[in-house]
């Protein structure tokens, strides 16, 4: 066991500044928390803030949507990435999992920047952060390798990897990555994040405001409903439980998605199944620091105007029965597309041939 590595016991920047010193890379801890508070500082003030406007305006200089069409989403900004660092820091002390006081300095950089890319618009914006780090200079350092780690760390939370599918975290080095003298576990980290970002979809992600004041374009409207419904999220050591609550006015209305009229209950049930397969991805690489197995969740519909008697509805989401394989091997591993049966059969006639 790595003799740097220690227990996370409070919320991940909190703890940052209780981890003694001599653990940080050339014993100096003091330097690496100064630059997290100045560069967490600097994009509260100038980036964080502006990161709605990239969301909302990006598709329309894209040419993607019209005035008419313009996307409204949830708060990307500096409420939001304090919420995904509140999920890291609960999923870290739910866990047996220890990290050295330099990979949580990178996870909280990689937490700070991975939706900053959306100042250019949502299209790619994992991919999109090295300007912003880029724009920050000397404030971020001037260790390029460092900055580079964040960067590929803060990437993979979302979007498509190189050959169209979701699994980019694999992209990462598969075995601790050596960064400044330390050993780092990339996609430990970036498997963190992830799915901490997953989990900070709540209520506190809402316009809650404008949603009340009926200003949300429709077509955004399912995704502030989503969130204002879903008021808590809680992670146990082998579980994570979310509990939503909805008005009846509202569960029996439809709401445009993708130009398809949608229930908010059917919303959930289709989101709540998007965390269960994001955990499941996620405990690839976080076991076997981590063992969560269970999404459990919990619905309650209450009149309007009475508090008493809600429709309640709960399921657990967890593997269960036998494993089915919807595709085949060849899918899985297309290089076995050059040892079919056929093909050793063909392979080992010619040789009896010769």
């Amino acid at each position: 066991m790595n003799p740097r590595r220690i227990k996370v016991d409070q919320r991940l920047d909190k703890w940052l500044h209780c981890c003694p010193n001599e653990l940080f890379p050339s014993s100096d801890g003091n330097m690496y928390k100064v630059r997290y508070d100045h560069i967490a500082k600097h994009l509260e003030k100038h980036v964080h803030c502006e990161v709605e406007k990239g969301a909302i305006f990006g598709p329309l200089k894209e040419g993607k949507c019209t005035v008419n069409q313009i996307p409204y989403l949830n708060k990307h900004g500096t409420d939001h990435v304090f919420t995904v660092i509140s999920k890291a820091s609960e999923l870290l002390e739910n866990s047996v999992c220890k990290i050295t006081p330099y990979e949580g300095y990178l996870l909280l950089l990689a937490i700070q920047f991975h939706d900053v890319g959306i100042i250019f618009g949502r299209t790619e914006h994992e991919k999109k952060c090295r300007e912003i780090i880029d724009s920050l200079g000397i404030i971020a350092g001037t260790d390029r390798p460092e900055k580079r780690v964040v960067i590929q760390i803060a990437s993979v939370h979302g979007g498509l990897a190189s050959n169209g599918g979701r699994d980019t975290i694999s992209q990462l080095e598969k075995k601790p990555s050596d960064l400044m003298g330390q050993s780092i576990r990339m996609r430990l980290l970036a498997a963190i994040l992830r799915l901490a970002d997953e989990l900070a979809d709540d209520s506190k992600r809402a316009s809650v405001d404008i949603l009340r004041l009926d200003q949300i374009p429709d077509a955004s409207k399912i995704y502030h409903l989503y969130s204002q419904s879903l008021h808590s999220v809680m992670v146990e050591k082998t579980e994570i439980r979310l509990n939503f609550e909805i008005e009846e006015d509202t569960a029996i209305k439809q709401f445009m998605k993708d130009n398809i009229e949608t229930f908010l209950l059917d919303e959930i049930y289709g989101r709540t199944l998007k965390v269960y397969s994001e955990l499941l991805y996620c405990m690839r690489f976080m076991r076997p620091d981590f063992n969560i197995e269970t999404v459990k969740v919990d619905i309650k519909i209450y009149p309007s105007r009475d508090l008493i008697d809600p429709i309640q509805i709960t399921y657990p989401l967890e593997e269960t029965g036998y494993p089915e394989v919807k595709y085949d091997i060849f899918e899985i591993l297309p290089k076995l597309q050059n040892s079919t049966g056929s093909k050793i059969k063909d392979l080992i006639l010619a040789t009896w041939r010769n």
